[in-house]
């Protein structure tokens, strides 16, 4: 299944760096559609989650792997690729191992230095992130429409950007905000209802996995400014810079607080990742400016 769900992220970053907004669309689309079939039919159907799982994965691996050969890129292994398109293929495997790879490497560490208590810390985590599903849909949808509308205008300059990013991520702060507060307010019956015994650990988890939820979207338009803008070496800089705090924090966290340590740290490292991101698409070009205007004129 690996293959093909890398091969699904390859085709819509490609497709969403290219302006071909209609594939990534497209893809998202047909993969929402089969996984909300299964899990509405889990609700009357005896359907175990392993198989709402399984239909998850696969789907997703098959939706990749037809975008691929509709897109007519090579979906066999192997090396045969000329210079730029290994450099492309390094390039896009290095971002996603410092951004969202260092997230999956962190909670694969808490599981494997925990033990048993780390599984369970990751289970919680896991938990309290499904309860903001609704969110993380429209965080998806906004990764597929940022890039092409960044790629319009490619605003240069800090007022310029804030005036064009600015509307996107106040938009979603604003959409997300009352579901997670709703979320945060849930009582505890609908909560039980949603996630069985795992509400109870899931529930203290809430308002620290909340910040993440809610700072994510500033962090995103901060990357997919900086591909806009052709700034992957400074990407690269800050993704190799934060993922490995990202990983060492979740698991320290974790280790020495449980849940909460790991949750803690979730929250504190997106608001570095957001500060971060934010503050370096907004200077893109300021010293390059600065050079410009001090050179001498005639």
């Amino acid at each position: 299944m690996l293959p093909g769900l890398v091969l699904y992220d390859y085709v819509k970053a490609m497709s969403l760096g290219a302006g071909e907004t209609r594939v990534a669309v497209v893809q998202e689309g047909l993969w929402t559609g089969c996984v909300l079939t299964i899990t509405l039919s889990a609700l009357v159907l005896p359907i175990t989650p392993v198989l709402v799982f399984a239909t998850w994965a696969t789907t997703g691996a098959l939706i990749g792997v037809l975008a691929a050969v509709g897109q007519r890129y090579p979906v066999r292994p192997g090396w045969n690729l000329d210079r730029r398109r290994t450099k492309v293929s390094a390039t896009f495997a290095a971002q996603f191992l410092v951004t969202t790879g260092s997230a999956q490497l962190a909670l694969t560490g808490l599981a494997v230095v925990g033990g048993a208590a780390g599984v369970a810390v990751v289970g919680a985590l896991g938990a309290a992130r499904t309860v903001f599903g609704p969110v993380a849909l429209l965080t998806a949808t906004l990764n597929s429409l940022i890039v092409p509308f960044l790629a319009r205008s490619r605003p240069r300059g800090v007022r310029t950007r804030l005036r064009t990013a600015g509307p996107v991520v106040g938009l979603t702060i604003a959409l997300s905000a009352p579901v997670v507060i709703g979320v945060c307010l849930l009582p505890d019956r609908a909560g039980a209802a949603l996630l069985a015994d795992n509400w109870a650990v899931a529930r203290p988890l809430l308002p620290l996995i909340a910040v993440e939820v809610l700072l994510a979207p500033i962090a995103l338009v901060g990357f997919a400014g900086h591909r806009v803008q052709g700034a992957g070496g400074r990407a690269l800089l800050i993704g190799g810079v934060l993922g490995p705090i990202r990983v060492v924090s979740i698991v320290a966290g974790g280790v020495l607080f449980g849940a909460y340590g790991a949750a803690g740290a979730l929250a504190l490292i997106v608001v570095v990742s957001a500060s971060c991101w934010c503050l370096s698409y907004l200077t893109l070009d300021v010293q390059r400016e600065k050079r410009w205007r001090d050179q001498p004129s005639g």
